[in-house]
């Protein structure tokens, strides 16, 4: 189990993941979550069938209840795609986007490592 400083950190980013999930305008979406207790890391993965050209995946600036800004960018300290399970680039063309480009149609894996 986390320690309770990690579990209330944690609560903001995950409403902040599923406003990111509701963003994506996809049929359906897969997503995870895995733990690295030893580096104190979120790993979120996310699967989805994208269309050919750009995709975008974005986080608000705030959580649900919350009511103030946050800083929750600075928490992502790598974010990675993969397209048919070849590694394609990521930009970040602002604090709160990432953006990727398909050569087609298709499955698309994203990943974002969270420190909190």
């Amino acid at each position: 189990m986390l320690p309770s400083t990690y579990r209330l950190r944690l609560k903001p980013f995950l409403a902040t993941l599923c406003a990111l999930i509701s963003l994506v305008a996809h049929a359906s979406v897969d997503y995870s979550l895995r733990t690295n207790v030893s580096k104190q890391q979120f790993l979120i993965s996310l699967k989805l069938n994208c269309p050919k050209g750009d995709s975008s995946f974005a986080i608000p600036g705030w959580s649900p209840g919350y009511y103030q800004l946050a800083n929750y960018q600075s928490t992502i300290s790598k974010a990675q795609a993969q397209e048919f399970g070849k590694p394609i680039p990521v930009t970040h063309p602002s604090p709160l986007v990432w953006k990727i480009t398909t050569a087609k149609p298709g499955l698309v894996k994203f990943f974002i490592r969270f420190t909190p």
